[in-house]
């Protein structure tokens, strides 16, 4: 079996789950450009002590990693290239919104995080409403339609644009 050492950023995909033996295994999307059709998913999977607890205890799917480590190429053609994660840093944390309904001591159960390419937005099953973030945690806005998330994209990046 061969190793490639690399380091990638990305986002995290799912909830982490405890793998076998003290590990924990979790899914990092990786973008390269704002374009969909690059973006990658790679399995990853760690054992030191200290990640796996930062792992499962503390990131959520749509934080954005700096991972590092070793890329396993399979042994056999219908295996699968999995990331032994030997070092980690949270980039940026997801940003979460409370419900505008919820009470003091009460959070959204359900937050979904869809990608956009550089945009990321997150929904609650608390509400219709869709907020929108670039990767880097700007606020765009909010959306009642999610069929409007791309208008609100367009017209970000038109404001944004330089002259």
């Amino acid at each position: 079996m061969d190793t490639i050492p690399i380091g990638i950023d990305g986002y995290l995909d799912t909830e982490p789950v405890p793998g076998p033996r003290d590990t924990a295994r979790f899914r990092l999307i990786s973008s390269p450009s704002e374009d969909v059709s690059e973006e990658s998913v790679l399995a990853c999977v760690t054992g030191d002590p200290f990640i796996v607890h930062l792992v499962l205890t503390e990131l959520r799917p749509g934080d954005y990693l700096h991972v590092a480590g070793f890329l396993t190429l399979p042994a056999h053609s219908n295996g699968a290239v999995q990331l032994q994660v030997e070092a980690l840093e949270v980039l940026q944390e997801v940003p979460l919104a409370l419900a505008e309904t919820a009470g003091e001591d009460e959070v959204a159960d359900e937050l979904t995080f869809d990608r956009y390419g550089a945009y990321v937005a997150v929904s609650s099953s608390a509400t219709p409403a869709v907020q929108l973030w670039t990767e880097a945690g700007t606020w765009i806005g909010i959306v009642t339609d999610p069929a409007s998330i791309q208008a609100l994209i367009t017209a970000f990046e038109k404001s944004t644009r330089k002259p």
